[in-house]
């Protein structure tokens, strides 16, 4: 008998002062898994963890957690979830404090300097330098470091992080991910992450749930192409508006409703021409900047992210096209074609 998965979520709806922030028809999240939530700012990511981490109720719909419905459970069972917000705040007390505070709360003392040694450990902290400093002495990257720990030495069965790279330099993102990957190893916790950014979610999730305006637009690297969307000069097609001139043509989806309609465009579905070719329309051919280059969960597989406008593609690379001209602040031609393009709504 397959074991049930750590949530189920079904016709959840959240309301913040009468206005819809979020709405879920249904989806799941099996045990031991790692998932991203992708999305621009304002999609619905944060509102979804909390409500994953039992700190607040939705305006409706049900909600189980490993089979259980959430209001039936004991606080034993709610502490088995741990969120880690974005802007996570430190108690006014040094390193050691910090990070001991959980296990203090709930009485588990013993072997408590060796315990928080390793959760500190964990995240790339020694408590020989760090166990004594107070919290303002901390960078911004150490500080949620920290607060990883403090998470990580509770031993949680599901770790919730809400942009957790969001403010760290490249080396403190690093750790971080290292830390939660190593976590969820040791652990065979389910680790959800929220992100912004799909290239540093590709290299840590095996699944990526795309969301926008609280709702799931679909599963996996998409590339979220949200509106003002215009009706085309082109006849059966719509047209977004770029930077530099630029548009991006799509197919017209049966029913629409412009200008609010969201569409997506899956990564495998483009190429990065080595020349521009003076296609004609309805083939999308976009001039981008090379933004970020990554190494994916396997060390053979490349990431490389584009600008163009406010408009974010992440894609993967081959390395036998990895060349001068996609190093980051480069410009490249990226080219799908317009009958690619997914509407959801």
């Amino acid at each position: 008998m397959s074991r049930p998965p750590v949530y189920e979520l079904r016709n959840v709806k959240q309301h913040y002062q009468g206005r819809e922030v979020l709405s879920l028809d249904h989806f799941e999240i099996e045990a031991n898994s790692i998932v991203g939530l992708a999305g621009p700012n304002g999609s619905g990511k944060s509102t979804l963890l909390r409500i994953l981490a039992l700190l607040e109720a939705p305006s409706m719909g049900k909600i189980r957690f490993k089979g259980a419905p959430v209001q039936n459970l004991k606080r034993n069972q709610r502490r088995k979830v741990a969120l880690l917000p974005q802007e996570a705040l430190l108690l006014k007390r040094s390193v050691f404090q910090n990070v001991a505070y959980g296990l203090k709360l709930r009485k588990d003392t013993e072997n408590l300097t060796e315990r928080v040694q390793k959760a500190l450990s964990l995240v790339g902290l020694e408590l020989s330098d760090y166990g004594r400093r107070s919290w303002k002495q901390l960078s911004g990257g150490e500080a949620q470091r920290v607060a990883l720990a403090a998470r990580l030495i509770l031993k949680p069965k599901v770790l919730l992080l809400d942009e957790p790279t969001a403010s760290l330099d490249s080396a403190s993102a690093a750790l971080v991910l290292e830390a939660a990957l190593r976590a969820q190893e040791k652990s065979g916790a389910t680790l959800v992450v929220a992100s912004h950014d799909l290239i540093w979610l590709n290299s840590l999730t095996n699944q990526v749930l795309n969301l926008d305006r609280g709702k799931i637009m679909g599963q996996g690297p998409l590339t979220i192409l949200p509106g003002p969307w215009h009706e085309s000069e082109i006849p059966g097609y719509l047209c977004l508006p770029l930077s530099e001139d630029q548009v991006i043509l799509a197919a017209a989806p049966g029913q629409y409703a412009l200008p609010q309609t969201v569409a997506g465009i899956d990564p495998a579905k483009i190429s990065l021409p080595r020349f521009h070719r003076p296609d004609p329309p309805p083939l999308n051919l976009i001039k981008a900047r090379v933004t970020q280059l990554s190494i994916g969960r396997d060390p053979d597989d490349l990431l490389i992210q584009l600008q163009v406008g406010h408009l974010f593609f992440n894609l993967p690379l081959d390395q036998k096209n990895l060349t001068p001209g996609t190093r980051p602040g480069s410009k490249v031609w990226i080219s799908f074609k317009a009958e690619d393009v997914i509407f959801f709504r």
